[in-house]
């Protein structure tokens, strides 16, 4: 399975089937193992999310109609997370990207709450980046 086949609503419903939260951080490593491969060539300064306290790498890629993320990080956690962002933003076109409310997922998924305030800083940097992205890509 790769994360293209996810929805959001089917991550969200397997995270109300976990009960405790150390099953949902263990299926967050599980969606993170998901991300494709990414080129180590890539992990320059200029992929390098700032704000974040595990080094997180993220590439963009625009055909014309939608755009397509590439990302990795040294923190299963963290990687688990950008599997998250991948589901909702990667594939997309530029509008709809900008045109998403991330913390609907993130509300539905409760992560608010269980993820340190770093880790939740670190989160919306990410999330910046892929929505500058986006918006570079519609000009």
């Amino acid at each position: 399975m790769s994360l293209k086949e996810i929805e959001p609503k089917e991550i969200i419903q397997n995270f109300e089937l976990l009960e405790d939260w150390e099953d949902k951080y263990l299926y967050l490593i599980e969606l993170g193992e998901l991300i494709e491969d990414f080129n180590p060539e890539k992990k320059k300064p200029e992929y390098l999310i700032e704000g974040c306290l595990s080094n997180v790498w993220i590439t963009s890629a625009f055909d014309g109609e939608i755009l397509n993320f590439k990302a990795e990080a040294d923190s299963q956690i963290v990687k688990g997370l950008l599997a998250l962002l991948l589901v909702l933003f990667s594939g997309k076109s530029p509008r709809t990207i900008l045109e998403t409310n991330e913390n609907d997922l993130f509300s539905a998924l409760d992560l608010q709450s269980h993820l340190s305030i770093n880790r939740a800083n670190g989160l919306k940097a990410i999330v910046s980046r892929v929505k500058e992205d986006a918006k570079e890509s519609m000009f």
